[in-house]
């Protein structure tokens, strides 16, 4: 086979079902101000893809009135840290991926909002880490983590898959092809873009790949 394309993945809701773990991990932060729950609620799932840094901060300033120092943004930090260290461990896989991953023969790398290290300890708890060339984590935007995929592979057409509104953006800032997940949620019901639930047909995979690169 001649590789054509490199593929990027995002982590949460592309390889790892952890969206919504993160979801409640996060909710669960502000259990104190009830009030405010459903709006809460909206905004995180509203903003997938968006560093947690940014997005408590968010929460804390639009939302609750309430100044986000980084002192305060350190606090819910660790506590958003310690809710998730236990589940996450347990998250399943997105169906599909690991054959995808370990079996083709693309050349793979993995953009996420997710601190790098974490990211790197999901990958190894489900046996991936040495199938990626490459791991682009909190501290890379998408955009520019598309830009490098695409500087080190000239040769290579790059394809991104990602699961949020924010991986369509950065994808488009980089003019890279893009290929919509939803496995978890479907983010997408007002964008004009190839879908897919998992990577359990390599059939439909190529074909999403084909349809978003020559269309």
């Amino acid at each position: 086979m001649i590789q054509m394309h490199v593929i990027v993945l995002d982590l949460d809701g592309v390889v790892v079902k952890s969206n919504f773990i993160k979801y409640h991990a996060m909710l669960s932060l502000f259990d104190s101000v009830p009030e405010h729950g459903e709006t809460i609620s909206a905004f995180i799932l509203s903003n997938g893809g968006v560093p947690r840094k940014e997005k408590i901060t968010a929460i804390l300033e639009k939302i609750l009135d309430i100044q986000a120092t980084p002192g305060v943004v350190s606090e819910y930090l660790t506590r958003y840290d310690a809710n998730l260290e236990d589940l996450l461990y347990s998250a399943p896989l997105v169906e599909g991926v690991a054959e995808f991953v370990a079996r083709s023969d693309y050349t793979f790398y993995i953009s996420s909002s997710a601190p790098e290290d974490e990211v790197e300890s999901q990958l190894a708890r489900t046996g991936l880490l040495s199938c990626f060339s490459g791991i682009f984590g909190r501290d890379t935007a998408k955009a520019t983590a598309l830009s490098e995929v695409k500087r080190r592979h000239k040769n290579l057409i790059p394809v991104f898959f990602g699961d949020s509104i924010g991986d369509l953006r950065a994808a488009q800032e980089a003019r890279v092809a893009f290929v919509a997940v939803v496995c978890e949620r479907d983010n997408f019901a007002d964008y004009e873009v190839v879908k897919i639930k998992d990577f359990t047909s390599m059939e439909l995979v190529q074909q999403c790949i084909n349809d978003v690169v020559n269309g």
